[in-house]
């Protein structure tokens, strides 16, 4: 929980926590509560009113506020576009980049002590450039990022100077493109798949009703639409999807771009966050587009249980993340965590690919989807550099590369995969030949 004098936020797991009350909570401050996912937010009526946000509110493109019988908004919100405008609208100048430096410090420092050297802020606000940018001129700074800005149909249409072509691993900070969020989370039932959530108390609580299918946040035209924007712009994109319903629209979305220009997708190497629900086909499918994918592994280390036993069954969760598939289709492949849904972590999203071991119940969900140590190994170093167009500069030691390492305490493939986290630990992250952690 971070509390400011007069505005509250808590960030809760919606499955587990008691219905979210933030009137009962805080009657009078603005109060606005946030789902792990970040794909949710629910505020009082203080917060609503200090949001400007009433009935007459248009609801934010790819997003909406859930509104009463009468039309008026409960003070729910679902999916980026309205989760900002309760965030940031109430946040004022207590989330401004010159209140930020000092988190930022400490983010990249944590992210330092965990071996990386280069990260991927998949959410970022334009607003926050100033920010993200003066902090990478500090001479010690710990860690290269690159940022995806969220790809909004106003900035889709007047990008300005916001995006340009990659400086090269040597400056610290770089936008790279535009996030869009096709569809939302599993745990507010918001991801549209070929297959039903199960009907349980569970799924009644977020909001499903009898064995529903998920709904997208677009529609496949308006999806197709904003993705264009940003193509034909030279602009890359990275889409959130998890549901396979939602994948096969991303995928239609990026065919129909590659229509005008059949080598642009491979030059532009979009990308598809997530990728929960998706199968071996349209892994294939998306390979031979030129699109590329990163799996948020561990989903099943934290969550595969609760996909099996809660949301959608055993079957589904065999081959949530199906990493295997994915790499057997030709992906690069790149493993990655997210928020706080998962603690920032690229062993654990290691030993996770090796096992498919959830924690801490120990059950494993979907063998047959399992990477090989070396495999797993490229899924965090070359091949997220290769989708970051950074090859030619990092993910790999060789003359003329960055001096970018993570030093382990022993040799990864001698490890045992279902002791990999106590038997692996890094020991010290160096950046561009610069010690930035040591143990």
């Amino acid at each position: 929980m971070t509390q400011h004098p007069d505005t509250i936020f808590l960030n809760a797991d919606i499955l587990t926590m008691d219905p979210v009350r933030p009137h009962e909570l805080a009657p009078h401050a603005p109060l606005v509560v946030f789902s792990n996912s970040g794909h949710a937010a629910y505020a009082n009526t203080a917060a609503l009113r200090t949001a400007g946000i009433t009935r007459h509110t248009p609801d934010p493109a790819g997003s909406r506020f859930i509104r009463d019988q009468h039309g008026e908004p409960t003070g729910e919100a679902h999916e980026a576009g309205a989760v900002e405008a309760l965030m940031w609208t109430v946040a004022g100048d207590k989330l401004e980049p010159h209140t930020l430096r000092s988190s930022l410090e400490w983010a990249y420092a944590q992210h330092a002590s965990a071996g990386i050297t280069t990260a991927t802020d998949m959410a970022t606000p334009p607003h926050l450039l100033a920010a993200l940018t003066a902090v990478s001129e500090h001479p010690h700074v710990p860690l290269r990022v690159r940022s995806y800005l969220i790809g909004t149909p106003e900035l889709a249409a007047d990008p300005g100077s916001l995006f340009g072509a990659d400086p090269g691993a040597e400056r610290l900070f770089a936008v790279s493109g535009g996030k869009l969020w096709a569809d939302g989370t599993p745990w507010q039932g918001s991801i549209a798949t070929s297959f039903p959530f199960q009907d349980n108390e569970a799924t009644l609580r977020i909001g499903m009703n009898h064995c529903t299918h998920g709904p997208m946040n677009y529609t496949p035209d308006q999806l197709a639409d904003l993705a264009a924007a940003f193509l034909s712009r030279g602009i890359t994109v990275a889409c959130h999807v998890h549901g396979d319903v939602t994948f096969d629209a991303v995928l239609e979305a990026y065919t129909r771009v590659a229509r005008t220009d059949p080598d642009l997708l491979r030059r532009l190497r979009p990308r598809m966050e997530h990728c929960g629900a998706v199968t071996p086909p349209q892994f294939r499918r998306a390979a031979e587009l030129g699109a590329t994918v990163s799996l948020f592994m561990d989903h099943v280390r934290w969550w595969g249980d609760v996909l099996a036993d809660d949301l959608f069954g055993p079957r589904t969760a065999e081959t949530w993340m199906a990493a295997r598939s994915a790499w057997d289709a030709g992906h690069r492949l790149s493993l990655h965590n997210d928020g706080a849904c998962s603690p920032t972590d690229p062993l654990s999203s290691i030993a996770t690919a090796l096992t498919r071991r959830t924690h801490p119940s120990g059950r494993v969900h979907g063998t047959d989807e399992r990477l090989t140590i070396d495999q797993a190994l490229r899924t965090v170093t070359a091949n997220p550099a290769w989708q970051l167009s950074l090859e030619n500069d990092i993910g790999s030691l060789r003359p003329g590369m960055q001096a970018d390492l993570t030093v382990l305490d022993r040799d990864p493939r001698t490890a045992d995969p279902d002791r990999f986290l106590d038997q692996v630990a890094v020991t010290g992250t160096w950046l561009g030949g610069r010690p930035t952690w040591t143990a």
